[in-house]
């Protein structure tokens, strides 16, 4: 999984980066980190440990894009 991935991954699931951290028991900063970059292989290992305890569910519907921010 990519930054990207996992960036549009935690977007369909309608949660913040917080809440993601939450769940997994981290901080909110590797959440930023790991979408900017490629997530460690120990945050892929709790994000397989949350969807199989059913923390996180896979969602049924392909995420819809959101326009990207124009920069001023």
């Amino acid at each position: 999984m990519t930054g990207p991935e996992l960036r549009q991954f935690r977007q369909s699931l309608k949660l913040s980066q917080r809440e993601l951290a939450d769940i997994l028991g981290v901080q909110r900063v590797t959440i930023t980190r790991a979408e900017g970059d490629a997530p460690s292989r120990m945050l892929q290992a709790l994000l397989d440990q949350a969807l199989a305890r059913g923390q996180l569910k896979i969602p049924t519907e392909p995420p819809k894009k959101q326009p990207r921010k124009k920069r001023k």
